[in-house]
């Protein structure tokens, strides 16, 4: 039996070790994942990879191994869509992540789905996009910057970066489009949260993204 980091319940999922550890609301994506705590130290108001044009439903299935989480929800009325999230948390210092995959297939003969995504995250000293589907976010604090990523990059139409105040609340809002998605044909994004040390945190981003960009997906994607 493989061991895992993930504890599962009928509603939520919590991840712990000492490097990082997190929640993820399984009945409701809008929620994203929370209580995030990086070597202990946790981060305040942050909330990553909230789905919000998912409707709240149990998910058909939850499989949770080693440091992966994978949760498949049905299509509905409104959502015609089999989505399937994959979590994968990497605890490696001094930069632990979090890859977020989302899939989506259809049984219908032709639609064009997106997804909308958004990260809270607290308070903030900077944001900035360095790169097409790269944002450095320095959090206040918090021992850590935080890099967002997504690939593909054709996929993502539209990042906005969003603050009520110098010093407030920020909002990474990003825009998936996956169609025109034929029947029985699936597509798939990734995303990747990384928590870096703030010193020439920059360096740190790009060296990060080029890694992420060459690595394989799950063999369970």
């Amino acid at each position: 039996m493989n061991k895992t980091f993930w504890q599962v319940d009928t509603s939520s999922a919590k991840f712990e070790t000492d490097d990082l550890a997190a929640l993820v609301s399984l009945a409701d994506p809008k929620l994203g994942m929370t209580a995030l705590r990086v070597g202990g130290a946790p981060v305040e108001h942050l909330s990553l990879f909230q789905v919000t044009n998912i409707e709240s439903q149990q998910p058909t299935e939850c499989v949770p191994r080693g440091n992966d989480l994978i949760v498949s929800y049905p299509p509905t009325n409104d959502w015609p869509v089999t989505t399937e999230v994959y979590w994968r948390v990497a605890t490696r210092r001094p930069a632990p992540s979090i890859d977020f995959i989302i899939s989506v297939e259809t049984e219908q003969l032709d639609t064009a789905p997106e997804i909308f995504l958004q990260n809270h995250l607290g308070g903030h000293a900077d944001a900035q996009q360095l790169a097409d589907g790269l944002t450095l976010v320095s959090l206040l604090n918090a021992p850590t910057d935080l890099a967002m990523m997504t690939l593909p990059a054709e996929y993502l139409h539209q990042t906005e970066i969003n603050a009520s105040a110098v010093d407030g609340p920020i909002t990474v809002e990003s825009r998936l489009q996956f169609g025109p998605l034929e029947k029985g044909v699936i597509r798939r994004a990734r995303m990747r949260a990384a928590f870096l040390p703030s010193e020439d945190a920059k360096t740190a981003a790009a060296e990060c993204f080029a890694e992420f960009a060459a690595s394989a997906l799950p063999l369970t994607v």
